[in-house]
């Protein structure tokens, strides 16, 4: 990596970290301030649902402008766009005009403006800043200070709004927002492909069709693809419903022993981009991906033991051993999340052209996303007739053959650190 690349790297590290960590305070100030205004959890759901769906919808939208736009302009007028709406509502709130009305269309320009950055940027961006031996390394990076990032926005949000209230908590959003604009400013950045037609709607859907095609005719893509929206599909429910579940209503953990343990997922996915920067620089991804697979899917059906009634009455419910083993177990599931996830990443970066990355990547998380509800909602379903431990466990049992099937049926070839970039689906 040489000396430009890094300092661009800096500059694009640094600008998340900030935005992150200013949204993260936001995103625990604002439920919050919902339940201290109406004390309802309806409203806060309202309010949530709102933040989604326009950042769903505008994911083709945003792939498109993407692909077609300079991905370093949209990143700072996004930031400074978003820190100037967000410094508006603190004034609003100032002087007392912030309701659940104004928050809702606050929040639905904002998401708006978040699927534009991410999908326009994000991971679509940073292959275009350093070379592609050390696309690995600095996914790891930016990983692991998002993470950061992600740890110590909720970690202070509440305590920042007790301090200075919502009005507080905007204002320091908006700087955060500001800062990072300013730091992108400094990124050299050279768009890699110039697309010559212009922006029509004819022409927006004739790119739609473009991205969807490409994936359709990259069997790797595909291959992998397919693959990790079923495991998205079948873990995702676990830990935001099943997890959650055992740990509020069997183990009882109360809020602050619950936040702890949720906190140490981050720190082993912190610990595993550390190790995939240091100790596993050299390693090859497709090994790392494959025991990462190998561990991971082994490790959450052994841990399946501990959602069981009778074991966790063994270990005294909401005990100091309870706590320690499922803090050290997801801090586990975290490390092997990174080892599996941030390779994984690379290699589609790797596979997708610069001109195409931002429809394909909007793409594929579209369909991800649509999993994902679908899977929540089936595990709802079942753990009113049957208890939560035995869907845990069935779901691990099935991950774990299909990852044995997927591994040793020869297909892991497609986690080369240099993949073919398209091989034609028969």
């Amino acid at each position: 990596m040489n000396s430009l690349e890094k300092r661009n790297l800096v500059l694009y590290v640094w600008g998340r970290f900030v935005s992150i960590l200013g949204s993260g305070i936001q995103a625990m100030a604002i439920p919050l301030f919902i339940l201290d205004l109406t004390g309802s959890a309806k409203i806060m759901s309202t309010v949530t649902m709102f933040s989604l769906i326009p950042m769903l919808v505008m994911l083709p939208i945003a792939g498109v402008l993407g692909d077609r736009l300079n991905r370093k302009h949209i990143m700072v007028n996004m930031d400074f766009a978003r820190g100037i709406l967000i410094f508006i509502m603190s004034v609003v709130s100032v002087y007392g005009g912030l309701n659940i009305t104004v928050l809702i269309i606050g929040q639905i320009i904002l998401a708006v403006m978040d699927a534009i950055f991410n999908y326009s940027t994000g991971s679509v961006m940073l292959p275009d800043l350093v070379r592609s031996g050390d696309l690995r390394k600095a996914n790891s990076l930016v990983s692991s200070f998002d993470w950061t990032a992600r740890i110590l926005g909720p970690a202070v949000g509440g305590l920042i709004y007790s301090a200075v209230g919502i009005s507080g908590v905007f204002l320091i959003n908006a700087v955060s927002f500001v800062l990072s604009a300013i730091s992108e400013i400094f990124i050299v950045y050279k768009r890699p492909v110039v697309r010559d037609k212009k922006l029509s709607v004819k022409i927006f859907f004739e790119d739609i069709k473009e991205g969807l095609c490409f994936i359709k005719k990259s069997q790797n893509l595909m291959i992998l693809f397919l693959f990790a929206m079923f495991i998205n599909f079948m873990s995702t429910p676990m830990f935001s419903v099943v997890i959650p579940f055992v740990m509020r209503s069997t183990i009882k953990f109360d809020a602050v022993q619950y936040g702890a343990v949720e906190m140490f997922f981050s720190i082993g996915i912190l610990l595993g981009n550390f190790a995939l920067v240091t100790l596993l620089s050299k390693k090859e991804s497709k090994k790392i991906i494959k025991s990462g697979l190998l561990f991971q899917t082994g490790y959450f059906l052994a841990t399946s033991v501990l959602m069981f009634p009778a074991v966790i009455m063994f270990l005294n419910g909401p005990s100091v051993a309870m706590f320690g083993l499922f803090s050290f177990s997801m801090a586990v599931m975290g490390f092997f999340n990174a080892l599996i996830n941030t390779p994984l990443m690379t290699i589609m970066q790797k596979l997708i052209p610069a001109d195409m990355r931002s429809r394909v990547f909007s793409v594929l998380d579209f369909m991800g996303q649509i999993a994902v509800p679908v899977g929540i909602f089936i595990v709802g379903m079942l753990s009113d007739k049957i208890g939560v431990h035995y869907i845990y466990l069935v779901d691990n049992i099935i991950v774990f053959f299909v990852v044995m099937l997927f591994i040793f049926s020869g297909k892991e070839e497609i986690f080369s650190d240099e993949p073919s970039p398209v091989q034609a689906s028969k």
